[in-house]
């Protein structure tokens, strides 16, 4: 907790905040303490943006990275890949759009299934939706990370679980 705490003070933590314009009297740090996930079948993170594209401005669009078990998504091994994949939203559900495949399961398997992306992304997007007025004057220059969890042995007990939800700035 300690060096955690401490990396607000860092210098990786003091050039991020510099490259964003984020005024060093308001930079604050939490820490989050969560139960252990042993049932945990796959990790990752998500990212949602409101579209800017001027003929679908209300489209979110989740973009999320996973691993099955507990391989560090954000710093993986060196020669392991997660899969990456692109949620459109509107209204409803579009599709699940694969763009990098993991190295980590079976030709033609998924980390998550088809089902479970529809879950991550609907939750994604209401928790976009919520925090979308409190953070955004310009709904194009705001975005989430998330970083989630599936747990659950069998598919009938499987769900999502948001481990930790952030604003991140987007540069002008």
């Amino acid at each position: 907790i300690r060096k955690v705490w401490a990396s607000l003070y860092s210098l990786k933590g003091y050039s991020i905040r510099q490259r964003y314009s984020v005024d060093e009297s308001k930079a604050v740090m939490g820490v989050v303490v969560h139960r252990p996930f042993s049932d945990e079948v796959a990790n990752g993170v998500a990212v949602t943006q409101l579209s800017s594209e001027n003929w679908r401005p209300s489209r979110i669009i989740t973009m999320s990275t996973g691993f099955p078990g507990d391989l560090a998504v954000t710093n993986p091994p060196n020669g392991k890949l997660p899969e990456t994949v692109r949620l459109d939203w509107e209204d409803d559900y579009d599709k699940v759009r694969y763009l990098v495949y993991s190295t980590e399961v079976p030709v033609g398997q998924h980390p998550l299934s088809a089902a479970m992306y529809e879950q991550l992304g609907q939750v994604t997007k209401k928790v976009h939706q919520y925090y979308q007025p409190l953070y955004a004057k310009d709904p194009t220059k705001y975005q989430l990370d998330f970083e989630w969890k599936l747990e659950g042995k069998t598919p009938a007990t499987q769900k999502i679980i948001m481990k930790q939800v952030r604003p991140v700035p987007i540069p002008e």
